[in-house]
């Protein structure tokens, strides 16, 4: 592995499963569409009202049904992106490490399917995996779980366990570099943490602008 990359942009899995994501939804917008027209045509064509009526209405939910898929996949491909804008975040502060002899590399393709989304090596040869989030709120420890909050609501994170999801890339991660040890972190973007030394059972929960200084303490 290089010093700074395996030659891919931090966030370019991400973006592009957006760009897949945004011409999903297209394709049901112009669903939408021709079931728009077919009730239009329907309505200039059909005599007999009860006939008309009933295709009419057929015409109309599936028309919504599938621009409300649309609104849903366009919905995805906004988060993929706000996604991607993370991980490039996280790149320029890495930065500052590539002149360190640390080793980065990004988007690594894991073999359950999906990435990490950064790899590190440290010059002492220690390894660390991030998966970098960009959620809002406050980072809360609930028993073993971690919440976001809002305002004065709690909520789970859609995606799951994200404790046991960052443990999982890292194990993979080690069968892939052959390492001993790869260090989990999460590192949230735009959320405060607010969790006893950034640590919850071997994995590491840290704001960007702590990214480096818990990196460097590490080692």
């Amino acid at each position: 592995m290089d010093n700074h990359s395996n030659h891919k942009q931090a966030g370019e899995f991400v973006h592009q499963m957006s760009v897949q994501r945004r011409h999903k939804a297209m394709r049901f917008y112009l669903i939408a569409l021709g079931f728009v027209v077919a009730v239009l045509l329907i309505i200039v064509l059909f005599k007999p009202l009860s006939l008309g009526f009933l295709l009419g209405l057929v015409g109309g939910v599936s028309a919504y049904y599938f621009w409300k898929k649309g609104e849903y996949w366009m919905r995805r491909s906004d988060q993929a992106l706000v996604g991607a804008k993370a991980e490039r975040e996280v790149e320029v502060i890495l930065q500052l490490l590539t002149g360190k002899n640390w080793k980065i590399e990004y988007n690594l393709r894991l073999k359950r399917g999906g990435d990490a989304d950064v790899v590190l090596c440290s010059p002492q040869g220690n390894w660390y995996v991030i998966d970098v989030k960009s959620h809002k709120g406050i980072i809360i420890r609930e028993k073993n779980y971690l919440k976001r909050v809002k305002g004065r609501q709690v909520y789970d994170f859609n995606e799951g366990n994200l404790l046991t999801k960052v443990r999982g890339q890292a194990a993979e991660v080690a069968k892939l570099k052959q390492a001993q040890w790869v260090t989990p972190i999460l590192c949230f973007t735009q959320a405060k943490v607010k969790i006893s030394k950034n640590y919850i059972n071997g994995i590491y929960i840290v704001e960007k602008t702590d990214l480096i200084r818990i990196l460097e303490k590490l080692g």
